[in-house]
């Protein structure tokens, strides 16, 4: 029994042993990797990345129409690296990378079109603003007729003299 018991208590501590150099050596190539990633993330943080201008070719919008959109980029790596990103608070944003068509809202407000764009390491960002109108919506001075001394005096309840008949 005793021996039964030491045999086991050795396999035990082999397996546990085993299991120290497998999560040592675990550890080893994880340092190993991370010590090229910290090269690579070298090598990307001294990329220059600016966005230069945000183009839209219609700043005037009404409910529901599209525009679209167009970034303008420096980059002094792989664009293959880069990664887009289009958002709008209201309306919907289809982006493929440094494009994208916005589809105006229902209602009419000025929203705020956000780009980014990122190698991984480093991220640029920028916003441009468009004015979505309502087609439908009465203009303020066709609603309210121009109100001029001339057309103050007609108004009046009382009559012009000039303006009464003589009988």
């Amino acid at each position: 029994m005793i021996l039964h018991l030491r045999a086991l208590t050795q396999s035990v501590c082999l397996k546990g042993l085993k299991w120290m150099l497998c999560l040592l050596m675990s550890i080893a190539i994880g340092l190993s990797i991370g010590c090229s990633a910290d090269i690579d993330i070298k090598e990307l943080s001294d990329k220059n990345l600016v966005i230069r201008v945000i183009n839209i070719d219609k700043q005037d919008l009404d409910v529901k129409q599209t525009a679209r959109l167009t970034a303008e980029l420096e980059y002094s790596g792989n664009d293959e690296e880069l990664q887009y990103n289009w958002d709008v608070d209201e309306g919907k944003i289809y982006n493929n990378g440094q494009y994208a068509t916005y589809v105006a809202p229902e209602k009419a407000g000025i929203y705020v079109i956000e780009f980014e764009v990122s190698n991984g390491v480093i991220m640029a960002a920028d916003a441009i603003s468009v004015k979505v109108g309502d087609p439908n919506a009465t203009k303020e001075t066709d609603a309210k007729p121009e109100t001029t001394p001339e057309t103050k005096a007609s108004n009046n309840s009382e009559p012009n003299k000039s303006e009464q008949s003589v009988e």
